[in-house]
């Protein structure tokens, strides 16, 4: 534990006021310190999260004020009280929520086929990765598939993969980018010319908020029998271009679908959908099917038939907007 001195020396370092230790609450002790309600204390704390903190929000790392209107938290609300009972009417929803979800998707990407999944965004990435592994006959080759991402994706997404395809023969390989533009160069890619690359991983957004040079990347791409997947999010594609419009395009887009009315998952991760310009294969669709979550849809479906594409627009341009205080 830190020693006061050591915290007031961090605190200086960090250009931090000093802490206020003097309206902080002890426990009961010999000393006859008295100890105050669960309700003063969580007004305290507060106050002092209020003092204390800046808000950072910016779209490219997914931070942002995510505000989920009343009527979505109540069918929420409704829908973990009624779950068990509902079990069978939601099964028979599925189809119709799903396909609602996805044409909306659909729309926002621009791409002609989406489907939604239970899975978070990176384990619906490494199972797609493995799968076009197989089908493009690399499993056999004694060597492991390449499959680059640049440093300008989000780390934790980076870290999270590298765990998920340590041991299915797939070699994840992070790029250095351009210190100038904060973006991923194709002098990056010259290294991997004559290797068997499976695909280029990358965010849309990045992780600096900048726009990839798509075009330039997915002509490599395309020239190495490459797959370009972007990772992306409903938000993004509401202020965004979509990177599937753009010359040369992706061929895959992937994203999480925990800004669309879902609080943080207490399993950890929230569903995710994969856009793609060629129908899913059957084995993608049937993986879907067997993952279905249809209570997080149907707050998804209620959140974008509440917000529609113009409230997703307005709240994408208000997490850019406080770009101007990084």
């Amino acid at each position: 534990m830190l020693s006061d001195d050591d915290f007031d020396l961090i605190c200086e370092d960090c250009s931090l006021q000093a802490f206020q230790r003097s309206d902080m609450p002890l426990l009961d002790d010999d000393s006859g310190q008295s100890v105050i309600s669960e309700s003063q204390l969580t007004a305290l704390m507060s106050g002092h999260s209020a003092r204390d903190s800046i808000a950072l929000n910016f779209l490219s790392t997914g931070r942002f004020n995510n505000f989920i209107p009343a009527v979505v938290r109540e069918k929420k609300q409704l829908l973990g009280l009624t779950q068990n009972l509902l079990d069978a009417q939601f099964n028979k929803q599925a189809d119709s929520v799903k396909n609602d979800i996805q044409d909306k998707l659909q729309a926002l990407s621009g791409m002609p086929f989406c489907s939604v999944f239970n899975d978070d965004l990176v384990s619906l990435l490494a199972k797609l990765l493995i799968l076009s592994q197989r089908r493009a006959g690399q499993t056999d080759s004694g060597t492991a598939s390449k499959v680059l991402i640049p440093a300008t994706v989000s780390p934790v997404i980076r870290n999270a993969l590298r765990c998920q395809l340590k041991f299915q023969g797939i070699d994840l390989v992070v790029l250095d980018y351009d210190k100038t533009s904060g973006c991923l160069s194709t002098a990056q890619l010259e290294p991997f010319d004559t290797d068997d690359v499976l695909a280029i991983v990358l965010a849309w957004p990045n992780f600096f908020g900048q726009l990839e040079s798509l075009t330039e990347l997915s002509n490599w791409a395309e020239s190495h029998a490459s797959l370009v997947i972007g990772l992306t999010s409903p938000l993004s594609l509401a202020l965004l271009k979509s990177p599937f419009t753009v010359t040369g395009g992706v061929d895959y887009l992937l994203g999480d679908l925990q800004a669309l009315g879902l609080p943080p998952a207490q399993s950890g991760h929230s569903p995710s959908y994969l856009a793609s310009g060629k129908k899913l294969d059957a084995e993608l669709n049937a993986y879907a099917r067997t993952r279905e979550n249809s209570y997080d849809l149907s707050v998804v479906q209620t959140y974008l038939s509440v917000t529609g594409v113009s409230g997703l627009h307005q709240s994408a341009k208000q997490a850019n907007a406080m770009l101007d205080l990084l």
